[in-house]
């Protein structure tokens, strides 16, 4: 009798926690759908649902069994959890801050929402850095029922960006929303950088990062890296904004970290591969008006109901509820290079050093390697470096490899932030920026 009112019990809330779920996202479907196949959701909820108000129903020694499995999964799973924040997470966090005080540095450790909000609160418009994550498989809908998929951030935007350092980094983004301190659409530039955060400057003022620090040796810049733009959308940004540049130089800054994983994600949209027809663009160029519009209104929208989550070190009740640790644990990156992400790899250098040669220019590809390669002390099988140069290789593309700078510095991981796994700091841009100019001063 007690067994059958336990198990009753536990399935009742089981069914509330599934009901939830879907109600959850359904309010929720445009935020969610970014990254998950809603409708396999939907099912699995409701198949959820369904069974266990059978079990509910039946008097069978199956529902004890099935009620204790739940009991003893979700307690495993939640526990876990707490585990992983309290001795990793939370305990990086402090020990980050420990180093700062210890460095002399004024740690700010607010949330990137919070310095938001004290911006706004004093009437300054402050926008948090956005990207393609937020709308690439589905696009922005337009007032004429079309849908756009910008490859920039918000023009026009005091952006706030991300905190490695001790400080939040901010900068005004061009017309275009990319990170640069000059107009640099009405000029001539001698380079082009495309690539991810590491290229839009994560998480440093514009004059230190790669750019900023480029243009001191007397390079005329474009930054048209974005964080979180892979190689498909690196591939559309040149059709979208290359040609109007027209540089001698286009140097595909190719961070190891993330850059095939990220391949795998953009092609899982029906949109970025468009870019493989060579007359194909969304003209971008023109309607940088309409995505400013667009992308403030999109921003304000997640601003109230998803940027209020704080960093990831810090706890937050639907956090746990989540299982937010767990499931990054659960998800560890790839390190082996499949045959059709290496074609695909392939077919969009081959495409994007195409439209670059239509307008005499040339693509050149700067590697970057990862804390993780630096700090264990990698082979060329991590993440697939050696295939990786084996492809640029045999498709005549040069590299700029900045591991031999990092790993003949005294101290390698003093170009991270406290050492700690992060972005490059802003020794780290300044290194690079005197490997790209010592490359091309030859």
């Amino acid at each position: 009798m007690n067994n059958s009112k336990y198990s009753n019990i536990i399935l009742l809330f089981t069914i509330v926690a599934f009901i939830f779920l879907i109600s959850y996202t359904y309010s929720n479907v445009e935020y969610l759908k970014v990254n998950y196949n809603v409708n396999i959701l939907y099912t699995a909820f409701i198949f959820g649902v369904i069974s266990c108000i059978i079990l509910l129903v039946t008097n069978s020694k199956l529902k004890f069994y099935v009620s204790l499995t739940i009991f003893y999964i979700v307690f495993s799973a939640y526990s876990i959890n707490a585990i992983i924040y309290y001795l990793f997470v939370r305990g990086d966090a402090d020990e980050v801050k420990k180093i700062a005080i210890k460095e002399n540095v004024n740690y700010d450790d607010r949330t990137r929402y919070e310095v938001l909000r004290d911006y706004r609160n004093t009437g300054i418009s402050a926008y948090a850095s956005m990207n393609a994550i937020h709308w690439e498989q589905d696009g922005i809908k337009t007032s004429d029922g079309r849908y756009v998929f910008p490859v920039s951030g918000i023009p026009n935007a005091f952006t706030v960006y991300c905190n490695e350092s001790g400080y939040f980094a901010k900068y005004l983004s061009d017309k275009h929303g990319f990170n640069n301190v000059l107009n640099v659409f009405e000029r001539l530039n001698d380079i082009v950088l495309i690539g991810d955060s590491f290229t839009e400057g994560a998480c440093e003022y514009p004059s230190d990062n790669v750019s900023g620090q480029l243009q001191k040796y007397g390079w005329k810049v474009a930054n048209l890296g974005k964080d979180s733009n892979g190689p498909l959308i690196n591939m559309a940004t040149i059709r979208e904004y290359g040609f109007f540049l027209s540089p001698k130089t286009v140097l595909y800054l190719y961070y190891e970290g993330n850059e095939l994983t990220d391949l795998e994600l953009e092609y899982k949209s029906s949109h970025w591969i468009n870019y493989f027809d060579s007359d194909y663009t969304q003209k971008l160029l023109n309607k940088n008006n309409k995505i400013e519009y667009l992308l403030k209104d999109l921003h304000d929208q997640l601003y109230v109901n998803h940027f209020p989550s704080p960093k990831g070190s810090e706890f937050t009740l639907p956090h746990f509820i989540k299982l937010r640790w767990l499931r990054r644990q659960l998800n560890p990156p790839k390190y082996k290079i499949s045959t059709k992400t290496k074609h695909l790899f392939k077919k969009m250098l081959l495409t994007t050093k195409n439209d670059i040669k239509k307008w005499g220019g040339r693509l050149y590809v700067v590697y970057l390697p990862s804390y993780t390669r630096i700090n264990n002390n990698l082979d060329d099988s991590f993440m697939s470096r050696n295939e990786v140069l084996k492809i640029l290789k045999q498709l005549d593309i040069n590299v700029i490899d900045f591991l031999p700078a990092i790993v003949s510095l005294q101290d390698p991981l003093s170009i991270f932030p406290f050492r700690r796994y992060a972005h490059y700091n802003k020794y780290g841009y300044e290194l690079l920026a005197s490997r790209i100019n010592e490359y091309f001063k030859k």
